[in-house]
């Protein structure tokens, strides 16, 4: 079992500490290690939890050498070494983030998110850092561990801006000496963000992210041992020195992919985790992407893949990628066929490699919609089917009907017998009945609010929950209004 919460085993660590290599050449080294040929997507996590780690601790050099753990020494390394190897580790680990999924171009790499949220949170906190000094900037300054996460942002943005190319032929040591800076706009990204999942669209009048611009070009490394003359680079960049250009290397444009052979098996797993455990969020980033840019390896799933209960685990434990998932699923461009994966798959894939005929497919639809109508409403089930009603177009009009009632009706069914037993969302008794009326008079009220029903679309499955459930002040109002 590949857990997504380890950082990068210590002699992969050590294989990207390399300072003075072409990040090229240490990226190719790097992904022809089996253990990493075989199993791209766990390293990717694991790579991004190493960086969430070092980036994120206040001793950062002495929690890299705690992973690395013992290795013989010649006698004579200094403290400026260690910084090179954390520096060198920050940088060759975001370019391999780059290049392991360079086939699907910018922006549906799995690591776009990524990237994003690390440039807005180091500009978030120098702007709240400057807040803080003020006028007085005889106090302004910088240590080792904040020199190396700006290096690594400007890195970033060069990333962003799509110069990978260019900076493939460059050493960890080279880019800091020369100071390289990129001027990139990251709110022009949010679209693409959208795009793999990873975000819900915003309602009108919620605010789009914020992203900012590069400064001017200034030397990096007066912590590191190199030197240099500063060096700026403009422009947010279209397109790479190769010609790539965004979002037109992914595989639903008939480039090949290598998930399918690689991590299909992977993705499974972290599938059936996701069911009983939360997964972090980089991981439910990444698997949003993947399975973006490749549906078939979501839609080859047996159809007791998100059958009632597993879809409730889903839901409870992973609410964001569940809802990513579901919309994939209900997407009507979403690919049905079915790729060829390792054995011991689990839940294994059917062995056909025939697309799924359109009867398949409606049927799958039906299974999903039936699922979600069974659901016990606990406050992530009911935002996971508001979503999907209110702010997305996944459903048809008779689909969202349908799902309304049904869920309704199966809801008020379920409170009615809560008082033969515990109930593990509220304890027992009336207690918990009352509280699962609640959330389902939340429901209709949320519903009536964005304009998707009326009182009247919802007539009799109201007066069932106003006049069963009479001591609930919720139910009671909500049938009086229904009264009119």
């Amino acid at each position: 079992m590949f857990l997504s919460t380890d950082p990068l085993p210590a002699e992969l660590v050590r294989a990207l500490t390399i300072f003075t290599d072409q990040f090229r050449k240490t990226a190719n080294t790097f992904l022809s290690i089996p253990t990493v040929r075989e199993h791209v997507f766990t390293r990717v996590c694991e790579l991004h939890n190493t960086l969430e780690i070092l980036s994120t601790v206040n001793q950062p050099i002495g929690t890299l050498m705690q992973i690395l753990g013992p290795r013989v020494t010649s006698g004579h390394e200094s403290a400026s070494d260690s910084a090179r190897e954390y520096l060198g580790f920050m940088l060759n680990a975001e370019f391999i983030l780059f290049e392991a999924y360079r086939i699907y171009g910018l922006r549906m790499n799995p690591s776009l998110a990524h990237w994003v949220d690390v440039c807005r949170e180091y500009e978030s906190a120098e702007k709240q850092k400057k807040q803080q000094l003020g006028d007085d900037r005889s106090v302004e300054s910088s240590g080792l561990r904040e020199e190396v996460l700006r290096i690594r942002v400007a890195f970033v943005k060069g990333i962003l801006g799509e110069h990978g190319d260019r900076l493939a032929g460059l050493s960890p040591h080279e880019f800091a000496s020369r100071g390289l800076e990129f001027v990139v706009d990251v709110e022009s990204f949010t679209e693409a963000l959208y795009e793999q999942g990873i975000y819900d669209k915003p309602m009108e009048g919620r605010k789009n992210l914020k992203g900012g611009a590069g400064g001017a070009g200034r030397g990096h490394g007066k912590e590191l041992g190199v030197h240099g003359t500063g060096a700026s680079v403009g422009g947010s960049g279209c397109s790479s020195a190769s010609g790539f250009t965004s979002g037109a290397q992914t595989p639903s444009n008939g480039r090949p992919s290598p998930l399918v052979q690689d991590t299909a098996a992977e993705v499974s797993t972290f599938l059936v985790r996701a069911m009983s455990e939360e997964l972090r969020p980089n991981v439910v980033n990444s698997l949003l992407a993947i399975l973006k840019s490749t549906p078939s390896l979501l839609t080859a799933y047996p159809l007791d893949f998100l059958s009632s209960p597993t879809l409730a685990g889903l839901i409870s434990n992973n609410p964001v990628l569940a809802r990513g998932i579901l919309l994939l699923l209900l997407s009507p461009n979403t690919t049905t066929a079915t790729p060829t994966t390792p054995a011991n798959t689990t839940p294994t894939p059917p062995s056909t490699t025939t697309p799924p005929s359109q009867s398949s497919t409606s049927h799958r639809r039906q299974e999903i919609l039936t699922s979600l109508s069974f659901l016990a409403p606990t406050l992530n089930a009911l935002e996971t089917i508001n979503i999907l009603i209110t702010q997305t177009s996944a459903l048809t009009k008779d689909e969202t009907n349908l799902l309304i009632h049904n869920f309704l009706s199966n809801g008020t069914r379920s409170a009615e017998e809560m008082l033969n037993g515990e109930y593990r969302d509220g304890g027992s008794g009336k207690r918990a009945q009352a509280r699962q009326v609640q959330l389902l008079c939340l429901f209709v009220q949320s519903l009536l609010r964005a304009g998707v029903i009326s009182l009247r679309d919802v007539y009799y499955e109201v007066q069932m929950l106003g006049v069963t459930f009479m001591y609930v002040k919720e139910a009671r109002d909500l049938w009086k209004a229904a009264r009119g």
